[in-house]
């Protein structure tokens, strides 16, 4: 059973959200979990919030697809298991006011491999400092962050597939002129 508090705090986080995005937030609740998901540019943002609890939790939820997980999976012996690679990709999705979770997959031949993360910050909306400037700016850092995360991802993957791409060339015939 929601409680009053929690019943009011949802719809104060739809009249913020309504006051920052011209469609109305989609509203799931399970398993005494509250969610709502806006659109902030081209990224899905899931505000929620645990029925009882006194935070709620801003976040944005990347999954590389199998190609991109494959390029880097064939990487793993150069610069994806590298400290630099490691260390790149934490300092892209290290931002002021968030946190962030970075996902590891195994493969059916038992190799780890990167396949996603999330990137989110911990709100107190029952502050009387909490406004629908704070919801504003922490779901901006979200983005942010996710953004030069993935664009370091996406760096990572254009120069290890140019890399594959290469070897596969070395690996091939020398051509007419060689003959």
């Amino acid at each position: 059973m929601l409680e009053e508090k929690d019943n009011e705090l949802h719809e104060r986080l739809i009249k913020f959200t309504s006051e920052i995005y011209e469609q109305p937030p989609a509203r799931v609740m399970t398993n005494g979990r509250w969610s709502a998901k806006v659109k902030h540019g081209a990224f899905e943002v899931d505000i929620l919030h645990t029925i009882g609890e006194r935070h709620i939790t801003v976040a944005l939820n990347f999954e590389l697809d199998a190609e991109a997980q494959n390029i880097l999976k064939c990487g793993v012996q150069g610069v994806i298991e590298s400290r630099e690679f490691e260390y790149g990709l934490r300092s892209a999705l290290t931002f002021p006011d968030t946190f962030y979770f970075i996902h590891m997959a195994k493969s059916a031949d038992g190799a780890s491999t990167y396949s996603g993360f999330v990137v989110g910050a911990t709100l107190f909306p029952y502050s009387p400092e909490f406004s629908v400037y704070i919801l504003q700016k922490s779901i901006q850092n979200v983005v942010n962050a996710s953004t030069l995360g993935m664009g370091f991802l996406g760096l990572k993957l254009m120069s290890n597939k140019a890399y594959m791409e290469f070897l596969d060339e070395l690996k091939s015939s020398p051509g007419e002129m060689y003959q």
